[in-house]
């Protein structure tokens, strides 16, 4: 049965039995009228990673669309438990996902790895300086070489987190979290807001350097969209909107490989099959291909305002998600999209859009200038470069509908 979620804004205390004590989590629920399918509510925790993500469907019944079986407390638990790799640690809890926020990188990052007080470190450098950064991944006993994927974002907790419901339609919950300048190339105060307006979820992220020197910056979501019991993982629709994917070395580090040209056109690359096989909606089936890519060249088909909407459709079941951003009005801000959809255990689909490309701090990406801007304070690889004691404020967003499949 999925968590139920009242209307309003509430904290949630939660995991008595929790090594680390209990945790407050906050919930926002919202009215929709009744027969309209859409998000009615959210569970967070003091990270503002979405652990729940309730749904009205079209039929009227309720689900979570991110996390199938798991509860509260096992997912709490999980994640104190395994602070820095929250990704495995919902695994642990039992269910099959959550949305997790990355930022101040999203994406595999390439560095050396040093000890530092026993723990295992991945030197990041930028500019002829370096922060250390602890290693989180791969999940532990794997026989993957230590690496930093996703940033930190996902386990700093908010500040002054706080919320408001209107009383129908609408609410939102907002926190802030301040990255001191040992942990980045300078502090960083970001702003990161989770709302509801009339049945549609929209999480927008907000910084500015706060330090004295230049900072880079992206951002990225991780909303696992589990594939609902009814459906066949196989006959699952997904709609990407891209021209190009980044093709990887074959050494299993899922670095791009900058040998030739890493960009390669989707119907020239190993996932050629689905793209050629796509319909007169863009639409492909998923069949039994197991997808863990990096797509570039974002493209916004026909849409006037500039949407660029990944869709992913149950057809046995009448409905599907929309995850949607707007690069035309966040310019640079949204760059690449992660499509993860494994072909064993658990059935999703991961749909990540991201400000940056894997291996960002790569100066071979300047080669290639994705975003065609030529500015200054763009990398090549899509980070944000933030100057110093300035209030310029650079945001990032993202929306989840429900949509109904006829």
């Amino acid at each position: 049965m999925p968590i139920k979620i009242s209307p309003g804004v509430r904290m949630l205390n939660v995991g008595p039995s929790l090594k680390s004590g209990p945790m407050t989590m906050y919930a926002l629920g919202t009215n929709l009228p009744k027969g309209q399918p859409g998000i009615l509510g959210v569970v967070v925790t003091p990270e503002l990673n979405i652990a729940h993500e309730i749904a009205r469907l079209p039929d009227g019944s309720t689900r979570d669309i991110l996390n199938s079986e798991g509860t509260l407390t096992p997912l709490a638990r999980a994640v104190r438990e395994d602070p820095f790799n929250i990704f495995q640690a919902n695994r642990k809890a039992g269910g099959a996902g959550h949305s997790g926020i990355l930022w101040p990188f999203a994406n595999r990052v390439n560095g050396a790895i040093v000890s530092s007080a026993g723990n295992e470190m991945v030197k990041v450098q930028w500019q002829g300086r370096e922060v250390l950064i602890p290693a989180n991944w791969p999940p532990p006993h794997s026989r993957e070489p230590s690496r930093l994927i996703h940033g930190f974002g996902y386990r700093m907790s908010n500040t002054n987190i706080k919320g408001e419901w209107d009383g129908g339609l609408n609410g939102y919950l907002e926190g802030k979290a301040v990255v001191p300048d040992d942990q980045w190339f300078s502090s960083l105060e970001v702003t990161h807001r989770i709302s509801l307006r009339n049945g549609v979820l929209q999480r927008e992220v907000s910084v500015r350097n706060t330090g004295k020197a230049p900072a880079p910056f992206a951002c990225g979501e991780h909303p696992d969209i589990v594939v609902p019991k009814g459906q066949r993982r196989e006959e699952v629709l997904l709609g990407i909107p891209a021209s190009l994917l980044i093709k990887i070395q074959e050494d299993g580090s899922m670095l791009p490989d900058f040998s030739g040209n890493p960009l390669v056109p989707v119907e020239q690359s190993h996932l050629a099959h689905l793209f050629k096989a796509r319909n007169e909606e863009g639409l492909f089936p998923l069949g039994d291909t197991f997808i863990d890519t990096c797509f570039t060249g974002l493209t916004t088909g026909e849409d006037a305002d500039g949407w660029a909407t990944v869709r992913v459709l149950f057809p046995a079941l009448k409905w599907g998600v929309s995850i949607e951003t707007r690069p035309i009005a966040h310019p640079g801000m949204v760059n690449a999209l992660q499509i993860y959809a494994p072909n064993t255990g658990t059935a999703l689909v991961a749909v990540e859009f991201q400000g940056n490309v894997p291996d960002p701090f790569n100066s071979l990406w300047d080669n290639f200038d994705l975003l065609k801007q030529g500015s200054r304070f763009i990398t090549g690889s899509g980070l944000h470069i933030f100057p110093p004691n300035k209030r310029i404020i650079r945001t990032w967003a993202v929306t989840h509908r429900i949509v109904t499949r006829p």
